[in-house]
């Protein structure tokens, strides 16, 4: 179960580096969320 949560973790943390280039607000939300 930690696996399937930190393999989520690291999923959405490469989809918001993804993004950052594309729209830096987007990410800082997702971050947010995050925290």
């Amino acid at each position: 179960m930690k696996k399937l949560y930190l393999a989520a973790l690291l999923a959405l943390g490469g989809l918001a580096d993804a993004t950052a280039q594309q729209d830096p607000h987007y990410t800082q939300y997702m971050y947010n969320m995050n925290v």
